[in-house]
């Protein structure tokens, strides 16, 4: 009986030991860089990130029970907000939350008892996501290959095939989805979309092989990253590095900027565009920067921003095993790099609700609504 507790400890903390292994390692390599090229490190910041991953962990650690029509409130009410100055995105939220509620009875029904790994389940999603995917082709071309298809909409558009992709990856846990899934990812130009998908089905491995699978794809994929940095041009064989200490650095500007109440006060995680915002810090609105995990907690709410973070931790760790954990863990790990947004929100929200409904349906007795 203590062995099999024991196990379960461990299963239960994988996924914020996998977090942490590479929440710490880009911090590490962004530290090092910054160093090894005349910078200083600045301290205050750095507590913060190690703040935040505290109370993220210890958010993981409580994982209180929530109602898990809480979950549904919640993401309801980002959409929502996050749509604010679009009275058709506002609308279309409206709608799918009224829709929600009179279905919720059947929409809990299909979580609770549908099998995630069966071809119903992630072939919808996989569909879902090529359908998306030649949209956007159509109508705005190929990213990688048109420079001009990476501005308006194409990036919602995409990041929305991408996210039925990665799903599907999850769900699925197989190799062939991921790798078609991470292809397509590729040839939309974005780099995160190209490696959520092997992240999430790496993550939804089991046992060792879950781990060993995990830091793999953290390898292979700093490596492809390199390689495409070689690709478009860029001469620096460390140029991977520099792009992770040039995120870094951004991140450390938003904090010293934003301490100790915030700078943006909640505007950058209810932004359709955060990375155009936080560019138009350093005058360059015109592009767009990433953040780092940090950058939108301490930029939104500044010290408070931990009370953020560890929400983030309840919300990772309410997500379960399986396929919701293994989605939520492949969001969260790249937003180490591109930084919290609404997406990441808005997809813990979901997971944490799905794992929510099987959980109850798991132990019947308890109250949760």
């Amino acid at each position: 009986m203590a062995v099999e507790g024991g196990e379960r400890g461990s299963k239960r903390y994988r996924t914020l030991l996998l977090f942490s292994i590479a929440y710490w390692s880009y911090v590490f390599s962004a530290a090092l860089t910054l160093t090894s090229s005349g910078r200083q490190v600045r301290v205050i910041p750095l507590l913060l990130a190690a703040g935040g991953w505290a109370s993220l962990a210890l958010g993981y650690a409580m994982r209180p029970r929530i109602p898990q029509v809480l979950y549904a409130a919640s993401l309801s009410v980002l959409a929502i907000s996050v749509l604010r100055t679009s009275p058709l995105g506002v609308c279309a939220a409206v709608a799918l939350s009224v829709l929600f509620i009179a279905l919720r009875d059947r929409v809990d029904a299909w979580i609770g008892f549908s099998s995630p790994t069966s071809p119903k389940a992630y072939g919808a999603a996989l569909g879902i996501g090529v359908a998306l995917f030649l949209i956007g082709w159509a109508l705005y071309g190929l990213p990688l290959l048109t420079a001009s298809a990476r501005s308006g909409p194409v990036p919602r558009l995409f990041g929305s095939a991408a996210l039925a992709l990665t799903a599907a990856s999850a769900l699925s846990g197989k190799a062939w989805v991921a790798a078609i899934s991470s292809a397509m990812g590729l040839l939309t130009g974005f780099r995160s979309y190209a490696l959520l998908p092997v992240l999430a089905w790496a993550s939804a491995q089991g046992g060792r092989r879950q781990i060993l699978s995990y830091l793999a794809v953290l390898a292979a994929g700093a490596g492809l990253l390199g390689a495409l940095r070689g690709l478009e041009g860029v001469p620096d064989l460390l140029g991977l590095l520099h792009r992770v200490a040039f995120t870094y650095w951004v991140y450390e500007e938003i904090a010293t900027a934003s301490l100790p109440t915030g700078l943006y006060g909640g505007q950058l995680i209810l932004s359709l565009d955060p990375r155009r915002r936080v560019a138009s810090l350093f005058g360059r609105g015109t592009t767009r920067y990433t953040y780092f995990f940090m950058g939108q907690p301490v930029g939104d709410f500044g010290v408070f921003g931990m009370v953020e973070t560890f929400l983030l931790g309840v919300l990772l760790g309410s997500a379960g095993s399986g396929a919701t954990g293994a989605l939520a863990l492949a969001y969260l790990t790249v937003s180490i790099e591109t930084g919290v947004d609404s997406l990441l929100v808005g997809v813990l929200l979901a997971c944490s609700y799905a794992s929510a409904i099987r959980l109850r349906l798991q132990e019947p007795d308890q109250e949760w609504d």
